[in-house]
């Protein structure tokens, strides 16, 4: 059992449900302060070495960090999106990325740096009146695998067993697939070549979820060691 809190009213209404918070921590943090031993947090980027999405981070630092920061709405869509093919070395020039709304291009560079992307990469945003959800559009040019089935492995590998990013490929592409929800939905778009190809992915998350307060929780429950869906499904 642990004390949390938060001054942000969408995380603040999660820690409020979770089982394993049995008090508010008062403070003014835009993330989550909590109490294991010591006092421990969850924050926005600081400029700190480690940070990311929990699904492309090795989570054994986690458990022992005093603190650990999230990425932006639009750093953790894009991050998502590329970073399974970045990681792979299929990337051969730089890619392209379109958000649904609003953010600074800094969020995105953000995100892709803690996958280890440091490059350059076009970057546009058009408003899209969504609601509570985000959307990004990344298009990757790749170096063909020797079977375009690896494409579908590289993504397994990261996100098959993950409780928060589901791949969605027969569904209708609708925001109701997230709103409301704490995981994000993405899926691919192949334009095959002779020796290089385009890959397009479509990725979107509530703000209240993957792209924002749910993966707080999340990653406060990995640093804690309880179950990762605890207080989110």
């Amino acid at each position: 059992m642990i004390r949390a809190g938060s001054a942000d009213p969408a995380i603040s209404a999660l820690l409020s449900k979770h089982p394993m918070v049995t008090a508010t921590l008062e403070n003014e943090c835009k993330g989550i302060e909590f109490e294991t031993n010591r006092r421990r947090s969850v924050t926005s980027p600081d400029g700190s070495e480690l940070g990311g999405v929990v699904e492309l981070m090795d989570n054994n630092p986690l458990v022992c960090a005093d603190t650990a920061w999230v990425p932006s709405a639009g750093g953790t869509l894009v991050a998502l999106a590329l970073g399974p093919l970045l990681e792979a070395g299929l990337v051969v020039e730089p890619p392209a990325v379109l958000l649904s709304f609003e953010e600074d291009e800094s969020g995105v560079q953000t995100g892709l740096k803690s996958v280890g992307y440091t490059g350059d990469f076009a970057f546009n945003c058009e408003n899209h009146d969504l609601g509570t959800v985000r959307g990004a559009y990344c298009i990757a040019k790749i170096a063909n695998p020797q079977s375009f089935d690896e494409l579908d492995d590289i993504f397994d590998e990261r996100y098959g067993r993950s409780f928060f990013v589901r791949r969605t490929e027969n569904e209708p592409w609708v925001k109701e697939l997230v709103e409301g929800k704490p995981w994000a939905c993405f899926r691919l778009e192949l334009t095959e070549g002779e020796s290089e190809s385009l890959l397009a992915i479509h990725i979107m998350a509530d703000i209240n979820g993957k792209a924002g307060a749910a993966q707080y929780i999340h990653t406060m429950n990995v640093m804690c060691g309880f179950e990762e869906s605890l207080g989110l499904v």
